[in-house]
């Protein structure tokens, strides 16, 4: 066997190696991938369940959130001041989920596994009144935008509903 053959032969065994090697950090890298998403998520899903557990197994919690929720004008400065620390939290953590998506961080079924249960707060009166108080210096514009359509959209279906019983 001659050099030019070695060398002919090294060169096959080198760019297969190469490739070899890209395929294989082609995997690891999908692998971490999927990782970081999986630990975004059970990061957001921690907080969520997180401040339900507490709200399900504190009565006096419970209670004052669910007014709250339901008619923050009953509230007083400091109770408002209280509920707004929680509906913060609350949504900052679906605004995560939301922007984390956007920007492909994690996959899209992720969010779409809680936006209903994002928008289902948003239909409560304390978390609309938090909202028009405090989205602008609070939350992300692409998470404002999101959510006023979705205020929007369910304020029309209520004036939708609402006439057609008129009629």
């Amino acid at each position: 066997m001659n050099w030019d053959a070695i060398g002919a032969v090294g060169e096959v065994v080198g760019a297969a190696a190469v490739v070899v090697t890209l395929i294989y950090l082609t995997i690891q890298l999908r692998q971490n991938t999927q990782s970081a998403q999986n630990s975004a998520w059970q990061a957001i899903i921690r907080v969520l369940t997180d401040l339900d557990v507490t709200e399900a197994t504190d009565p006096e919690l419970s209670t004052f959130i669910r007014l709250a929720e339901a008619d923050p004008r009953q509230l007083s400065e400091d109770q408002y001041w209280k509920f707004t620390k929680i509906a913060e939290s609350r949504l900052g953590t679906f605004e995560y989920a939301y922007l984390a998506t956007n920007r492909g961080t994690i996959e899209s079924y992720y969010w779409e596994a809680i936006r209903p249960y994002a928008e289902h707060y948003m239909q409560k009166p304390g978390y609309r009144q938090f909202w028009s108080e405090a989205a602008e210096a609070v939350y992300h514009p692409e998470f404002i935008s999101y959510i006023n359509s979705v205020v929007e959209r369910d304020e029309s279906a209520a004036q939708q509903s609402a006439a057609a019983d008129s009629a």
